[in-house]
């Protein structure tokens, strides 16, 4: 799609014609007509206000492939997904839970919840709480999650243990157990593998 498509097609998204948009951004309607048409294009000055009256960034009208998404194969789109969750897992906005009889919980942090389009409530009110919301995902991202954050919770168990056994705890020259060496490289190989 030219610069100029996409000018016109945020514009009519937007419900506004070319002399509206001309008007909102200072520049005359004929030259609006110009633009949208790929006949002339817009300097960097002209752009800012075309993307002010439009509400957007200007990265939203000059990065390629605008509005089609970018073409991924599954494994790329299942990497992205994972490294998503992972994210999510590190910074606690999600929390896992494994039973050895119930199916693994994936629960999203209340405080972040509103920010997520979530209808799968706890089935099982005798052991979940009913405040939190629970998601499903696919078995094989599911696989690779929980290989994952096992993973990173071991390099984390192992740094607490390390540095509770240094006699300085802020001594960096301390070296690391071989233990935690080789967990943190299995985790960069893991990370790897799964190609995040």
């Amino acid at each position: 799609m030219t610069l100029g498509a996409k000018i016109k097609y945020i514009r009519e998204k937007r419900n506004m014609t070319q002399d509206q948009l001309a008007a909102k951004s200072d520049i005359h309607p004929v030259t609006i007509r110009r633009y949208e048409t790929d006949v002339r294009i817009p300097k960097r000055e002209q752009l800012l206000r075309i993307c002010s009256a439009l509400n957007i960034q200007m990265n939203d009208l000059t990065a390629p492939d605008f509005l089609q998404p970018l073409p991924e194969s599954e494994e790329s789109v299942q990497s992205n997904v994972l490294s998503t969750l992972f994210t999510m897992y590190k910074y606690r906005l999600l929390k896992i839970i494994t039973f050895d009889t119930e199916p693994t919980r994936f629960i999203i942090n209340p405080a972040v919840e509103k920010y997520f389009s979530i209808t799968t409530k706890f089935s099982n009110p005798e052991i979940d709480p009913p405040h939190l919301t629970s998601f499903k995902i696919s078995p094989e991202i599911e696989k690779d999650l929980l290989k994952l954050t096992k993973a990173y919770d071991r390099i984390q168990y192992l740094t607490i243990q390390h540095n509770h056994n240094t006699v300085e705890p802020f001594n960096t020259a301390a070296p690391y157990s071989l233990e935690l060496e080789e967990s943190i490289l299995d985790f960069v190989i893991l990370k790897s593998d799964l190609g995040i």
